[in-house]
């Protein structure tokens, strides 16, 4: 299937039937890859469409998405090395495989001060959601000093900062370092007052690289636990019972999509010498709830 599926006129009509198929699990596994269960089957017949872009407009739809602006606080708390910008050099709704889809594009140009500029977005104060299933379709860059992610926050990050509100990464790929793996996990702070998060659960493809073609990635949250999957397979689960996880059973999270240059994340590699541009595409993003 091409990117964004149907025509654009039969997009919309077809938002609502997703909801309703059934999703087959082949497996569901603890952290550490234990096997909790051989056949794990989400049933989605209740679950309707609760927010979705399809990207289909001229420009990023202000109604549903902030742009952010700049560098952060120490490269925003991971030492990345891009400027951010709302730019359409960085962040455009353009043609991909004959249809619309989001453009976040990371640049190698002076700007600002910065070597590089990205673009990221976020819902915060725009929509938000408690328990639900998040997804987007999204065809990643490859490539050494790469960062995209597709993540969230929670909304009390303003009143308790982080990681106090809780953050849920649904897909982060280390670029150049393993373009054919991505990886999801929680960030809180645990019971002595740090930060902690949970040994990533990671996704390999059996075969080429995630810029290869499109995905679908997702988690699935609940009060009890977060299921990550990939083109509707359950890879990760992690429980949010335990009483220092409070962060995911107390409120809503907000969604972000960025393309980082460089960081943490990634130890501190930067793209190669010669890079130019390189772009992360995103064809829809759908929030699916129980009424």
């Amino acid at each position: 299937m091409k990117v964004g599926g149907p025509p654009p006129a039969m997009r919309a009509a077809r938002l609502a039937a997703f909801a309703a198929l059934p999703l087959a699990i082949s497996a569901c596994v603890e952290p550490g890859g234990t096997l909790v269960e051989e056949f794990l089957t989400i049933d989605l017949t209740d679950w309707t469409l609760a927010w979705s872009d399809e990207f289909e407009g001229p420009g990023l739809d202000a109604a549903k998405w902030v742009p952010e602006i700049g560098n952060g606080s120490g490269g925003w708390g991971n030492g990345e090395l891009q400027y951010y910008t709302a730019r359409p050099e960085n962040l455009a709704i353009v043609e991909a495989d004959g249809a619309s889809a989001l453009r976040i594009a990371a640049r190698a140009e002076a700007y600002k001060g910065f070597a590089y500029t990205s673009a990221r977005i976020k819902t915060e104060r725009k929509f938000s959601f408690q328990y639900g299933r998040a997804e987007a379709r999204i065809r990643l860059p490859a490539g050494q000093g790469l960062w995209p992610a597709f993540w969230m926050l929670g909304d009390s990050i303003d009143p308790l900062g982080w990681p106090e509100c809780g953050e849920i990464d649904i897909l982060e790929m280390k670029g150049g370092i393993s373009d054919d793996t991505v990886s999801g996990t929680i960030h809180y702070k645990n019971a002595s007052g740090y930060h902690q998060y949970t040994p990533p659960g990671e996704a390999p493809l059996p075969s080429g690289v995630f810029a290869d073609g499109w995905h679908v990635f997702g988690v699935d949250w609940n009060a009890e636990r977060v299921l990550w999957y990939l083109d509707g397979e359950v890879f990760h689960r992690e429980s949010v019972v335990e009483a220092d996880r409070e962060e995911f059973r107390s409120g809503p999270f907000f969604l972000i999509l960025n393309l980082a240059v460089g960081g943490q994340f990634l130890g501190y590699q930067t793209p190669p010498s010669g890079f130019a541009s390189a772009e992360m595409l995103v064809d829809w993003v759908r929030v699916y709830q129980k009424p």
